[in-house]
């Protein structure tokens, strides 16, 4: 369904304190040079998500579709702006709740059922954009918000890079460690933002 679109849609995802926030930032700012430009924020997925929650439902698949219509509201604003072919930059897609919640094993009826029904009906990126870092940078960063133990951390950071390799074939995934020094990350994604948008990236 993405080609009735004349607009072209980022997802920025991956652990807290990579980076993404400020490189969306830095992104609306020198995207807008030559586009129309708006972002999205995601904060129902993760920073005020209720994983207890998680016991209501009757299995995994109505929970993913719980944590969909909640992102419904972001749907309304990114659909007219692709329709009207603005660059849509996104603080976390739709699959972050499989990282940050209770799969274990992406690989049987889950990700089947993902495959068969939710992304055909998905709008989905041209890239998607997973920013790492180690344990080490996580805590160094701390805001006093987010409490993870280092085992958390890496079973979080491993569920996400899983599914951005299994999101390949259908997506253009690109990993960025947000470890570099900042105007080199920025750098990095701008020029392959702007060579999607010329044609010269995948779409």
């Amino acid at each position: 369904m993405n080609f009735l679109f004349k607009g072209h849609l980022f997802w920025f995802d991956g652990i807290d304190r990579g980076g993404k926030s400020s490189t969306i930032e830095f992104l609306k700012e020198a995207l807008s040079v030559d586009n129309e430009v708006i972002s999205v924020e995601s904060k129902m997925v993760a920073g005020i998500r209720v994983p207890t929650l998680l016991g209501n439902f009757p299995d995994e698949i109505s929970y993913m579709l719980f944590w969909q219509a909640i992102r419904m509201v972001e749907l309304s604003t990114i659909t007219p702006a692709l329709k009207a072919g603005q660059v849509v930059l996104s603080d976390r897609g739709p699959f972050s709740q499989w990282a940050y919640d209770l799969w274990g094993d992406l690989d049987k009826d889950f990700k089947k059922a993902q495959d068969d029904i939710y992304l055909k009906r998905c709008i989905l990126p041209k890239t998607a954009y997973i920013f790492t870092i180690p344990y080490s940078a996580f805590v160094e960063r701390d805001d006093g918000k987010t409490i993870l133990t280092e085992e958390k951390f890496n079973e979080i950071q491993d569920k996400y890079r899983k599914w951005g390799e299994q999101l390949k074939n259908i997506i253009n995934t690109v990993f960025v460690d947000g470890t570099k020094p900042k105007d080199e990350v920025r750098n990095f994604v701008l020029e392959h933002i702007n060579n999607v948008l010329k044609g010269e990236g995948h779409a």
